[in-house]
């Protein structure tokens, strides 16, 4: 058995294979653990870990950015910076590509646009005080 923290067991299985997403009380735990330095540096771990997924494992990288996301607009304004310093880690999403071999369909594409979202939040101070009084409501 791996040697795991809770808080990185949850972010891991935040980001799964699984065709479904996280429910909005992991999401919301995993936000508020950002508040501690050390948790924080091991949902950012894990995060960054599975943005480098490759394509046959694109919904880890997927999710990941939807948590990202998630805790950009919901977690501590130190998480926040954590991912301005490592922008270019989500900008390297915007070049994702990945089809499906059987279906031709291309699931890089909603990578491609999340990340390019999310980059476009984190570069925007004013859209980003926006975004986060609007989840304190």
């Amino acid at each position: 058995v791996l040697n795991v923290s809770e808080v990185e067991a949850k972010v891991r299985d935040a980001t799964g294979s699984e065709a479904w997403g996280p429910s909005g009380s992991v999401l919301h735990e995993i936000s508020q653990a950002t508040a501690d330095s050390q948790q924080r540096q091991l949902v950012l771990q894990v995060l960054w870990e599975r943005l480098q997924e490759p394509g046959v494992n694109w919904r880890k990288c997927y999710k990941a950015l939807n948590v990202i996301d998630y805790c950009v607009k919901n977690g501590t304004k130190r998480f926040v910076e954590d991912c301005r310093d490592n922008v270019d880690r989500i900008e390297a999403c915007k070049r994702y590509q990945y089809t499906e071999p059987e279906t031709g369909k291309d699931q890089g594409i909603n990578i491609r646009e999340k990340s390019k979202q999310l980059c476009e939040l984190l570069n925007s101070s004013e859209r980003l005080t926006e975004e986060r009084e609007k989840a304190r409501r």
